[in-house]
């Protein structure tokens, strides 16, 4: 006996299409000195498939809902802030050398 579940192809699309915006928006930082593009799916490879086809013409990936360097600022923020804490509560225990 299992757990049936109905899988639409609309919210797995909606899904991947959430995944790719963000992994473009991660490669777009990484580039951030030599430009692939002025969309997030020139940073993506999508093969020619109905699948691809489809995810090619969903709106997050017609164009940057982030500017470029954003998610790269906000994860030094993030990151910042994490250790800060560390170095508030308890900074003999902070393994000073992953501070690279």
């Amino acid at each position: 006996m299992g757990l049936h579940v109905p899988i639409q192809r609309y919210y797995i699309l909606l899904r991947a299409e959430a995944a790719c915006a963000i992994l473009a928006a991660v490669r777009q930082d990484s580039f951030y000195f030599s430009t692939l593009g002025k969309f997030p799916k020139d940073y993506l490879t999508l093969y020619n498939t109905s699948f691809g086809n489809s995810l090619r013409k969903r709106p997050l990936l017609q164009q940057f809902v982030t500017k470029s360097g954003e998610v790269n600022r906000r994860y030094q923020r993030a990151r910042f802030l994490h250790y800060y804490d560390e170095l508030v509560d308890e900074p003999e225990n902070i393994p000073w050398e992953s501070w690279s």
